[in-house]
């Protein structure tokens, strides 16, 4: 059985950040020196805690639920869409919204607030609209499905 000594696991040179360093501060320098993560220190150089990539994915990441409650508080108002006309799906981070809203141009803005959450990785419209929203366009006479 061959002996593994510390030495040959650890990384040759320590880098440290302290509790008040930025998250995108944190996820630089790891990537910079591609290591899984730093020690924190206090002003005197004590050890107070240590960070992983893992730590800062959870910053980011958030279980379906949280992300379907925040897709629901996007005001709808914005783009006609009444509460109830559109259902919203989130599956391992994927929204995936299904329905129907006044007009097609109104939706663009609300599916780029949607994409922006925390916590979403992809948005699935499934979004009829009943008018293109230019004008003398018939509302409610035509469905068109949204290009996206």
């Amino acid at each position: 059985m061959k002996h593994t000594r510390v030495a040959d696991l650890m990384t040759g040179e320590v880098f440290s950040v302290t509790p008040d360093t930025p998250f995108r501060g944190i996820a630089k320098l790891l990537a910079q020196h591609d290591v899984s993560g730093v020690p924190v220190v206090d002003g005197e150089d004590r050890l107070v805690g240590s960070v992983t990539r893992r730590d800062l994915l959870r910053v980011f990441l958030r279980p379906d639920a949280e992300i379907r409650r925040r897709v629901g508080e996007v005001p709808g108002d914005a783009a006609e869409v009444p509460d109830g006309d559109v259902e919203v799906h989130v599956v391992d981070g994927v929204v995936t919204l299904d329905g129907t809203a006044a007009r097609s141009s109104r939706l663009r803005p609300l599916l780029g607030l949607v994409e922006r959450l925390d916590g979403v990785v992809a948005v699935a419209p499934r979004v009829t609209a009943l008018s293109d929203g230019t004008a003398g366009a018939p509302a409610g006479r035509t469905r068109q499905a949204l290009p996206w």
